[in-house]
């Protein structure tokens, strides 16, 4: 780039030009083949975000499991099509311990740590988890969805985003409380600060 004057802090130096984007490649592929890509990016630590300490699963299988089950709840992508996607790019038997570990039904990453953490849970108390639990009242209206549950303990868990801190939320998810109380069900909600 260019130095030119900058006043009081000196000359700045500006960034290089990038070509015009016609002159970049930009090629589409189906979304197992992008999945794939971005797995094998993680699979070797190119790309990598905070997660959860979860027993048992390395780090980059967390965000490994992350990745599939957002593909596979928003984009319902199937996991025979990832695995024919990922060949020759992905190391098989990490892959298949993702997808072992995987769901459709989780909404967000961090409801998929929260997932695997409670399988723990389950698996040492010998308990079964239910992802997206319904809570019907006594007439059978629904109360609410739980992320997930220990029926046989009734005790429903929740991830709440940022959108839970917002006032009206707050009273709605208070309320949902109350009335999973009266049937005797414990609500814990977890949030990105517990």
């Amino acid at each position: 780039g260019q130095a030119h004057g900058g006043g009081l802090g000196g000359p700045v130096v500006a960034p290089p030009r990038r070509p015009p984007l016609a002159a970049a490649p930009l090629q589409a592929v189906p979304p197992a083949t992008a999945l794939a890509q971005a797995l094998a990016l993680v699979r070797q630590g190119e790309v990598t975000w905070d997660v959860t300490p979860v027993p048992a699963l390395a780090p980059d299988l967390v965000r490994a499991i992350q990745l599939i089950d957002t593909a596979r709840h928003f984009l319902e992508l199937d996991p025979v099509e990832l695995l024919a996607a990922s060949r020759n790019r992905v190391e098989l038997t990490w892959l298949v311990s993702a997808l072992i570990h995987s769901s459709a039904l989780a909404e967000s990453p961090k409801e998929t740590e929260m997932r695997l953490l409670a399988q723990e849970v389950a698996r040492r108390f010998k308990v079964t988890l239910v992802e997206q639990f319904v809570l019907l009242d006594a007439s059978g209206t629904p109360i609410t969805r739980f992320d997930l549950a220990f029926p046989d303990l009734k005790i429903g868990l929740m991830y709440d985003g940022a959108q839970h801190w917002e006032h009206e939320r707050r009273h709605k998810d208070t309320s949902i409380n109350l009335q999973a109380t009266v049937l005797n069900w414990q609500v814990l909600r977890f949030s990105a600060r517990t």
